[in-house]
């Protein structure tokens, strides 16, 4: 049940997700699939990651596709292709995106067990990659991966593509976090966790991998005996659920280093199944663990954490270089930021990711990669390195590519720099350096600044538009333009409360303070102070271009409004018989019925009891509001509790009967309180 309140919650902030041009795949290799099947007892599980330019219209124009394969075969092989063929199950198709393997480039491997990890380039003209590309990401299932050998040409492992579901963790590592809290010890680390999991047509997990990423600090030189994460809230020791196999590994001379470990889990286990949801759906009850041959137990952990998505896009030109750069080059890139926040809004980690689709005229070798601090037109520091230099070069045959790099950022420098992003991305800019110009060759600022003013268009209540009046303690959306340079939300937010101000942006209601629970570009969420009165009030939007002019906002005693989409799934359903009790969404295929005890994600139902400050995150126990009623399909339907959700100020939860006699079909599911009622919100019943 907790699992799922807080997917509703998760649910209603998914209006904010910003995507970025890169997209994933997954998908389980057997030669089973193979027309006819193949007889070998192999296996493989690839990643397919799909870098594409788009254009003005947000048409793909050209792109990148990265494999990662790992495989397992019972001897030694020769690899003479790796393609995607279009093509359903069962059908033998051509070949229209190609890594370049053959007979004549093939990869050998005398073990059987390994990983071949080689992009392909999809040009302008490549019409059959192209359009492969962009049917892709409408219809992966229409397309599938197949990796071929001396033995079996025809293909010998394969699998129909999925589209991949991605979830970015981060959490800071520490002795104190052990338990017992170690001391003495001076050790820290950071760890970010990327989750990537498919599911087949009938909704059953068919492939996931957890990619796991760690800086770690030490003052001597130790040895490492694991990397995993453990299903244990903090507090608590717990098992081992996903391991890197990582042991009796020495750490660097001077005790500090990074570890990158990609894992393609089992999907055919219920366990490592139902482990996999949890780090989607409840990630706060997993933590990460690095240990030591000194501390076997454990020397830095770290209770595993959601993170907010920036994404910056831009174009990056030769003629945006200081001076400027004589050559026909570009890099269409994007920065994208998953980062943790304190309870200042500040950013106190975060992984920065880089990806730089680049267009030169031929071949080019590049040697830097950065984020520097300075305006257009100026030369800055270099403050985010992705490790690209002389010694660690990219180099491209035909100056047609993509380069994707991920860096944890922990540093004070570094993370100086993200949280200036986060208000004044026109400070900063991402520069591509190479052996012709060590200066650099094609630069962009992170993002152009504001020309003017934020501005407002509409003040609702955060359940929806249809809601126009808001409450003291509810949840106020604010609509407009230039409001915050990137999306952020509660999710990523550590300490007790919600911050003044994120991302350079800070609101008032009636010349108070609103505490922040996500920005946008085009929309700010708050909670509505406590102490706010009754009656039209001014609502003003700050940002560091300044303020906006003030929007009136209807504010009442009590507003209650109800999460809702049209098709109920905002809504849980506990159904009972006579030996087990399940939790459930509602949907037209799972509908409510009669004595089912449906939850509801809600606002605007007053103040708790006891009193939690404007803010404050309240505690586990579901504290009450005032009186609420209910009717489902105009019968009315008894309320269990009414009580403020644990995950976020501003947000309620309202748990109802649905009344024998209740008709079937989407009916108006109304809450109301103190003589206001909401906007119907539909809700399956059966």
């Amino acid at each position: 049940m907790k699992r799922l309140l807080s997917t509703l919650a998760i649910s209603a902030c998914t209006l904010f997700a910003q995507r970025a041009d890169t997209i994933y795949f997954r998908a389980t290799m057997l030669p089973s699939n193979e027309v006819p099947a193949v007889s070998i007892n192999a296996s493989g599980a690839a990643t397919i990651t799909a870098h594409v330019m788009r254009n003005a219209t947000g048409q793909i124009v050209s792109g990148t596709v990265d494999f990662s394969i790992n495989y397992t075969f019972p001897g030694e092989m020769e690899f003479t292709g790796l393609h995607i063929h279009r093509g359903a199950a069962g059908v033998n198709g051509p070949v229209t995106i190609n890594t370049g393997l053959s007979g004549t480039n093939s990869i050998k491997d005398a073990t059987g067990r390994g990983a071949i990890n080689r992009p392909a380039q999809v040009r302008p003209d490549d019409e059959a990659a192209l359009a492969t590309l962009r049917d892709m990401v409408d219809n992966p299932a229409g397309f599938y991966v197949n990796l071929h050998s001396t033995v079996n040409p025809g293909g010998v492992i394969r699998a129909q593509l999925k589209r991949a579901d991605v979830i970015q963790l981060l959490t800071e590592l520490s002795p104190r976090n052990e338990v017992p809290a170690i001391t003495g010890q001076v050790a820290s680390g950071a760890c970010a966790i990327t989750v990537l999991r498919s599911f087949d047509e009938g909704g059953k997990m068919d492939a996931a991998q957890v990619i796991f990423r760690a800086n770690y600090a030490f003052d001597r030189q130790v040895t490492l005996t694991g990397f995993h994460i453990h299903n244990g809230p903090a507090g608590v020791n717990a098992g081992v659920v996903v391991n890197t196999g990582l042991a009796n590994l020495p750490s660097s001379q001077n005790g500090v280093g990074t570890l990158v470990y990609p894992v393609d889990v089992d999907v055919t286990r219920e366990a490592n199944v139902n482990v996999i949801n949890g780090l989607f759906d409840d990630p706060g009850s997993f933590y990460a663990n690095i240990h030591t041959s000194e501390f076997t137990g454990g020397i830095i952990r770290g209770q595993l954490r959601r993170t907010d998505d920036m994404v910056y896009a831009m174009t990056m030109l030769p003629s945006n270089e200081v001076p400027p750069v004589d050559i026909n080059a570009s890099g269409a890139a994007f920065v994208r930021v998953n980062s943790l926040r304190n309870a200042a809004g500040q950013v106190t980690q975060a992984l920065v990711t880089f990806d730089v689709n680049y267009r030169f005229p031929a071949a080019v070798t590049f040697t830097g990669l950065h984020i520097h601090n300075q305006v257009a037109g100026q030369n800055g520091s270099v403050v985010i390195n992705t490790g690209l230099s002389g010694t660690n070069t990219v180099v491209s045959e035909n100056g047609f590519g993509n380069i994707a790099l991920p860096v944890l950022v922990t540093d004070a420098a570094g993370l100086a720099t993200v949280n200036s992003m986060t208000s004044t991305p026109e400070a900063h800019y991402i520069n591509l350096h190479s052996t012709v110009n060590a200066g650099g060759v094609v630069r962009a600022q992170i993002a152009p600044a504001h020309a003017t003013r934020p501005a407002i268009g509409a003040a609702t209540s955060g359940a929806g538009p249809v809601n126009k009046s808001v409450a003291p303690g509810g949840v106020m959306s604010i609509f407009g333009e230039r409001f915050a340079y990137s999306s952020t939300d509660y999710l990523a937010l550590g300490g007790g409360s919600l911050p003044a101000t994120l991302n350079g942006v800070s609101v008032t209601i009636g010349g108070r303070e609103a505490p922040i629970l996500r920005v946008a570009p085009w929309q700010v969420d708050v909670q509505v102070p406590y102490e706010t009165a009754a009656g039209n009030q001014p609502v003003v939007v700050k940002n560091a271009v300044g303020e906006s002019a003030s929007l009136i906002a209807d504010v009442q005693r009590l507003a209650p409004a109800v999460f809702a989409h049209g098709n109920g799934e905002f809504a849980v359903a506990a159904r009972t018989n006579a030996t087990l009790t399940t939790f459930g969404f509602i949907t037209e295929a799972a509908p409510a019925e009669a004595g089912d005890i449906v939850v509801v994600l809600a606002t605007g139902l007053g103040p708790l009891t006891p009193a939690v400050p404007t803010g404050r995150y309240n505690p586990e126990l579901v504290l009450p509001t005032g009186p609420v009623s209910a009717t489902i399909g105009g019968r009315p339907a008894l309320v269990l509790l009414s009580g403020a959700y644990p995950g976020a100020p501003g947000y309620n939860v309202v748990g109802m009967v649905v009344a024998p006699g209740t008709p079937s079909g989407s009916q108006n599911l109304v809450l109301s309180s103190g003589g206001q009622s909401s906007v119907p919100a539909k809700l399956w019943v059966k």
